[in-house]
């Protein structure tokens, strides 16, 4: 008995030791209070907030709080919300055991598995046998290249009856084949044979300035003429043959003619004619006078026009047989501008159709109208 009194002793004192340690655990050398805290949870931590933990001493009542970390989402393993197919992504839902939070991820679309044979495609001329491939998840299908298939066939081209024709010395031949099991088809031509000189015909012609020159022979297979050896034209080679210089009536200009006889001729540097110069009726350069020709009375005055043909009309009020003249100082403006045609007619400058009496072409040297009808 006094052993067991002994035990409880010493376990009391020990006891007594150790509060004295915790109640001492901030002890001061001054003897000052030393706190005691009892903890309190005044606000739990939450997946996303934190807490609050509250400390009061039970010796003075003093407080103190010390922060509590969130918790953060504690996901469960997660179930499937949209089953992923070949060509869309699918979505994995996990949801925390402590709050409603959720999170997804995302699934990758399957692809197509096209595994299961649905059609064969026999060979043609131009492609493989092939297989239509259905996938084994969807109706989605496509085409491929059967393994192990027959190989393309080719075309088997067969002559079509009556597409043959035979060559000539100046035409294509040929002939049409066609496909035996499909609708592709080909022309083949045949050049043309060409003619085959038999030796009898060569005559030449020569070549002039404007056409080609040849030589003409007999064909043996055709029994046609034809010409070869071809020659160009030789083309005008002009050279100067005399030269006339203007005066008050005439053009100036030089005459220019072909020198392989070909007859062709050009007037080149052509010059106007000069105008008379009139003094007192007669012309200083020519020495005409203006009296002796070309005087129209004035009981005929005229009304003048030129058309689009360049020629130009005379018109009188009235028409009297004889012969109608056209002044110097008038034919001198007209021939400034190179106008050497004149037609006389009945009318006013009013008339639409006037009637044509007479007609006369200028040469240079007597310019007049001849008014005997025509």
């Amino acid at each position: 008995m006094k052993k067991l009194i002994a035990v409880f002793a010493i376990v009391a004192a020990l006891s007594a030791s150790a509060a004295m340690f915790v109640a001492c655990e901030n002890a001061k050398p001054t003897g000052e209070h030393e706190h005691t805290y009892v903890e309190e949870i005044t606000k739990a931590a939450t997946c996303t907030e934190k807490g609050v933990k509250t400390l009061t001493c039970s010796g003075c009542n003093d407080v103190k709080t010390e922060e509590i970390a969130a918790l953060g989402h504690d996901y469960d393993e997660g179930t499937v919300s949209k089953a992923p197919t070949c060509t869309e992504a699918g979505t994995f839902v996990k949801t925390c055991k402590r709050c409603d939070a959720t999170v997804e991820e995302e699934i990758e679309a399957l692809g197509h598995d096209f595994s299961v044979e649905k059609e064969i495609i026999p060979a043609t001329c131009t492609d493989d046998e092939k297989a239509v491939m259905k996938c084994s998840r969807c109706e989605e299908t496509r085409t491929v290249v059967k393994e192990g298939g027959q190989e393309k066939l080719g075309h088997d081209y067969k002559e079509v009856e009556g597409s043959m024709t035979e060559p000539s010395c100046t035409e294509e031949g040929g002939a049409t084949y066609a496909c035996s099991r499909c609708d592709d088809s080909y022309s083949e031509v045949i050049p043309a044979l060409g003619h085959l000189d038999d030796q009898t015909k060569a005559e030449v012609t020569a070549p002039t300035c404007e056409t080609e020159g040849y030589t003409t022979r007999h064909c043996g297979r055709c029994g046609e003429d034809y010409k070869t050896d071809n020659v160009q034209p030789l083309g005008h080679e002009y050279e100067k043959k005399s030269a006339v210089e203007a005066t008050c009536d005439t053009v100036g200009y030089d005459l220019y003619e072909c020198k392989n006889g070909c007859g062709r001729a050009e007037y080149r540097n052509v010059v106007k004619n000069i105008a008379h110069d009139f003094e007192g009726g007669v012309c200083k350069t020519c020495h005409k006078t203006a009296e002796k020709a070309f005087v129209l009375s004035a009981e005929k005055a005229t009304y003048m026009t030129l058309d689009d043909k360049g020629v130009y009309k005379v018109y009188a009020p009235t028409f009297t047989q004889g012969v109608y003249y056209i002044p110097y100082n008038v034919l001198d403006e007209l021939r400034k501008d190179g106008i050497y045609s004149f037609e006389l007619g009945v009318g006013s400058n009013d008339a639409v159709e006037p009637r044509s009496f007479g007609l006369t072409i200028n040469d240079g040297t007597e310019s007049y109208l001849n008014a005997g009808a025509s």
